[in-house]
């Protein structure tokens, strides 16, 4: 029941008017109708939990979002956060309920992480979006990080929620509260003057102004929840991961602060370093299969900031060297225990080997890097160091 792409081809100019008085109105409130029966499929733990069910749901929001006309499954924003927000919520309303259950209404997170994805891809200037960007995320995101971390397709989910976000709209993770700063200051003024005719009335009593809370920045700990599963050895994960790192530092989008926020970001913090310890770091433990994820980031990286670059991976390589000495030492006195019986307690000694040798050439390797400007003959070079440091051959 989607409206065709090409609408011109399919209606006049008059039938298109037609409809969208048709649908503005909705005399036989027939979006109030699916509305309802949403929310009773809502009301029922076990339906709303089944994956199936759910896919439908959300499907049923998300035909509406690319609709071009209004229509019978074209709903407001407010109606399709309401949705959201309200299945975010369940399992912590129902934390006295069977394990069962509260894992069945787990999975569903990344069913309602990519219609938040859509919603914003599609309505990502409508005022609601911005204003409620903080809250939503808290809500989605930061009160559910810990259950977030233990499920690969939530950290997927999430990863690609803000890829979508920096690819629209950079602003809303960047600098979320400059979003919709002429909304706030059109609020605080309507309540100043509200407050202001209170006091001309009521001259005797004394009010006192609440303190403004602030915003808790967003793209700070999004960042280093993304750093944290570069560990990882999910394909799916790292492919979102290095779409994430690719887009944040192009910024193809965004207003002149946004850049001049992820320069200041790279350039004034030590989130440069700590992003290319990480990279180098777990590249050099990863998969043949992987390693063009770590590539990525990296050369985009060197592109675009081919002097700090330098020094980070300077650092990077002394900090690695470090502690893989420290790793191997600690690997050598586990091998000196013995156990009960007389035999060497190997302890520790399962662990990958890679993460305890030392890495040679690496001033090199830099140098050969930054040569390459992020070119494509960046992907060869390291590759090669990948193939030397873990002691294999090209084939």
């Amino acid at each position: 029941m989607q409206v065709p792409d090409e609408l011109e081809d399919y209606y006049t100019s008059e039938q298109i008017a037609v409809i969208q008085q048709y649908w503005s109105i909705d005399q036989l409130g027939i979006r109030n109708k699916i509305l309802h029966i949403i929310s009773t499929f809502e009301l029922n733990d076990t339906l709303v939990c089944n994956l199936t069910i759910m896919e439908q749901m959300t499907n049923v929001f998300k035909y509406g979002l690319t609709e071009s006309i209004p229509g019978p499954f074209v709903f407001n924003t407010e109606s399709i956060l309401r949705f959201i927000i309200a299945n975010f919520n369940r399992d912590s309303n129902n934390n006295n309920s069977i394990s069962g259950k509260v894992n069945n209404s787990l999975d569903i997170y990344p069913l309602l992480y990519n219609l938040y994805d859509s919603l914003i891809v599609s309505r990502f200037s409508e005022p609601l979006i911005s204003e409620s960007m903080v809250s939503t995320l808290n809500l989605i995101f930061f009160t559910k990080l810990e259950i977030i971390k233990a499920d690969p397709d939530m950290i997927q989910s999430s990863i690609n929620l803000f890829s979508s976000i920096l690819g629209v709209k950079p602003s809303l993770l960047i600098s979320p509260s400059s979003s919709s700063q002429q909304q706030q200051q059109q609020r605080e003024q309507a309540k100043q003057q509200a407050q202001h005719r209170n006091d001309i009335n009521n001259p005797d009593t004394t009010t006192h102004q609440q303190p403004q809370q602030d915003q808790q920045p967003l793209l700070l700990p999004i960042l280093q929840f993304t750093i944290s599963n570069f560990q990882t050895n999910e394909k799916f994960v790292l492919r979102s991961l290095s779409t994430f790192w690719t887009k944040l530092i192009n910024l193809r989008k965004g207003s002149r602060s946004d850049h001049m926020m992820i320069k200041r970001l790279f350039n004034e913090t030590d989130m440069g370093q700590v992003l290319t310890f990480n990279l180098i770091k777990y590249m050099l433990l990863t998969t043949r299969s992987n390693l063009e994820y770590f590539i990525d980031v990296l050369r985009v990286l060197i592109a675009k900031f081919p002097v700090g670059v330098s020094n980070w991976l300077k650092n990077a390589f002394v900090e690695l060297n470090n502690e893989r000495q420290i790793q191997a030492e600690d690997q050598e006195q586990d091998i000196q225990v013995v156990d009960v019986n007389g035999n060497p307690d190997v302890g520790s000694g399962g662990n990958d080997v890679r993460a305890f040798k030392p890495i040679a050439n690496s001033e090199i390797f830099i140098k050969k890097l930054l040569l390459t400007r992020g070119n494509r003959e960046c992907r060869n070079v390291i590759k090669d160091f990948w193939l030397g440091v873990n002691g294999l051959i090209d084939y």
